[in-house]
């Protein structure tokens, strides 16, 4: 029988946000069962009667060097599958506002971070589809009701405001169907757009992963 050493642990954060509450639970995690102190943002829900364990079994697991990745954040593959998803919506983008809309989180200072690699993706989209204009908003789906209401109302606003100047085209931020587009669907009932698909399944997810392999590696697939 042959084995193998094992000299690294990869771990790929496949989501949209580093700033998301799991990317930053499993880093501190992570660290800690590496005897490194997590960030106070790192310690939402890690500090529960299993944490201790959960450490010791990393530890016992993975003995070996831990690399950690970065979510996909404003990477420009995530922007090119956003524009492939909003120009399958249909012809006279000059007349096409856009609406990315992301999960998003709970918090002031990790939506901030959200709507900043939103921005890049929008300026991205704007600048090669040649769209009217191109919006970006969080849903804030699981922050406290006012929080959500608020969201809700600035998404509902930007879409009403989108068909008044042309099409209206929403581009789920999210990993895949089966999630938060009924919940976003409906936040736009009685209005008229156009939903888009999310952006997985798509080729772009897998050169991602191995140019996240080169960047902690130094080395390709």
């Amino acid at each position: 029988m042959i084995q193998k050493t094992i000299h690294c642990w990869l771990f790929l954060v496949l989501l949209f946000c580093s700033a998301a509450t799991p990317a930053q639970e499993h880093g501190g995690l992570l660290l800690l069962a590496h005897g490194v102190e997590p960030e106070p943002s790192q310690r939402s829900t890690l500090w529960n009667k299993n944490v201790a364990r959960l450490a010791e079994q990393l530890n016992e697991k993975f003995p070996t060097e831990v690399a950690f990745g970065k979510a996909m954040d404003d990477h420009p593959l995530v922007s090119e599958i956003l524009l492939e998803r909003a120009l399958a919506m249909g012809t006279s983008p000059e007349k096409t506002t856009v609406i990315l809309i992301a999960h998003g989180p709970n918090t002031e200072e990790e939506n901030r971070r959200w709507l900043e690699d939103l921005a890049t993706h929008a300026h991205y989209l704007h600048r090669q589809g040649r769209f009217h204009e191109v919006r970006y908003l969080t849903h804030r789906t699981d922050a406290p009701e006012a929080i959500r209401a608020r969201a809700r109302e600035a998404f509902r606003t930007a879409a009403q405001e989108a068909s008044y100047h042309g099409k209206a085209v929403v581009i789920p931020v999210l990993l895949s169907a089966g999630g938060i587009e009924g919940a976003i669907r409906n936040d736009l009932k009685g209005l008229t757009f156009h939903f888009g698909q999310p952006p997985l399944p798509h080729p772009n997810v897998q050169r991602w992963v191995e140019a996240q392999y080169y960047q902690l590696t130094g080395q390709s697939f």
